[in-house]
């Protein structure tokens, strides 16, 4: 998995020769960057240096003009006719300090001026020599639509409620990072307690979806699985001319005021929420969700598996799996062991950027 995991990042594998380990040059991981055009970012830097009694005499960053603005608290880049005589290269200085090893806070701000289909690099330069690297990822900006589902149902006789939506930030911020734009263009209420006779409807009294008091996300109604009956419902209320249903190519997240579980092993598992199935385009939410988990359930909705498991777990969906809660990233459950959650990483926008719910 790391043989493959450093292809994916960084083809070719850069090497630093002076740092060792176990006597071999250290491999550098270029930072994978996505920023819409025209929009502007400010990075901190971590430096590295060889030997602190002899200072490199410059150290830049490097970086085609047509493609960035970048500027330093040194100031903005500039041209170098020498070191590029067709002026189409520009360097923007960076701090040397006095330590072999420092951080500069809030030292870099780039600006993306134009439009980027493939992935393009930026260099920084210690006297001319490559001592670092920023991959720029493609920033055709995406967009989703997302419709959210208040849920009005009925699990016991004359007891009826209605899903309460949260999350919409949060969904819009870490999807964001893959530069995928939401449009949450209409927050519905769907009643499933009555049948389109106005008949009462009991399908979510069935025992084989419910025990009485929670929903059997593991369940089925007549055969159907609950996610699909769920659509099926959703279509049936909002049809169009050509058979199809409004909120087909929609992300769809149904909350619910009622508690769910799962079955597993013959047991009854709570659950407060689920994607189902990973790309299945819908999400489930129930009582005691929490905004960070309407992200994680609609990412798992869109394209993702967890970012945990074990190495028999690794597939084409999940093909790079972590320790269970040890990473930053969305799809862990970090914030069960109360660490923040934050990221997606580079493989994960392209599984997210892939998915055929998205335009431009």
């Amino acid at each position: 998995m790391y043989d493959k995991l450093k292809k994916e990042y960084s083809n070719p594998v850069y090497k630093v020769p002076w740092l060792l380990k176990d006597k071999k040059p250290t491999d550098y991981f270029a930072s994978w960057l996505c920023v819409e055009k025209d929009k502007e970012v400010t990075l901190s830097l971590r430096v590295q240096l060889k030997d602190k009694k002899n200072l490199p005499k410059e150290l830049v960053i490097a970086y085609d003009k047509t493609l960035c603005e970048i500027s330093t608290k040194q100031g903005k880049g500039t041209e170098n006719e020498k070191a590029d005589p067709a002026k189409n290269t520009h360097y923007a200085k960076i701090t040397i300090d006095k330590d072999d090893d420092y951080k500069l806070e809030d030292e870099v701000k780039i600006k993306v001026i134009k439009d980027i289909n493939t992935a393009q690099t930026i260099k920084v330069l210690c006297d001319d020599k490559e001592a670092g690297f920023l991959k720029l990822y493609p920033n055709i900006v995406k967009k989703l639509n997302v419709v959210c589902v208040k849920v009005n149902a009925s699990i016991r006789n004359k007891n009826e409620n209605t899903g309460i939506i949260k999350g919409k930030s949060n969904l819009e911020i870490y999807l964001l990072e893959s530069l995928i734009k939401i449009n949450i263009s209409e927050e519905i209420t769907l009643k499933i307690t009555l049948n389109s006779d106005k008949t009462p409807n009991t399908d979510l009294r069935l025992p084989t979806v419910t025990d009485g008091t929670s929903i059997n996300m593991s369940g089925n109604i007549r055969g159907t699985k609950f996610s699909d009956y769920m659509d099926s419902k959703l279509k049936q209320k909002f049809p169009m001319p050509d058979g199809s249903g409004k909120y087909d190519k929609y992300l769809r997240l149904y909350f619910f005021k009622e508690k769910a579980f799962i079955v597993d092993k013959g047991n009854n598992v709570p659950i407060a929420r689920i994607g189902t199935p990973i790309g299945g385009e819908r999400g489930f939410m129930f009582d005691g969700i929490s905004d960070i988990d309407v992200a994680h359930e609609a990412m798992h909705a869109i394209a993702l598996g967890h970012a945990f498991g074990k190495n028999e777990n690794i597939n084409a969906t999940t093909p790079y799996l972590y320790e269970y809660m040890r990473t930053e990233n969305v799809m862990d459950y970090a914030n069960l062991d109360h660490k923040e959650k934050y990221a997606t990483w580079k493989w994960q926008w392209d599984k997210l950027r892939n998915s055929k719910l998205l335009t431009e």
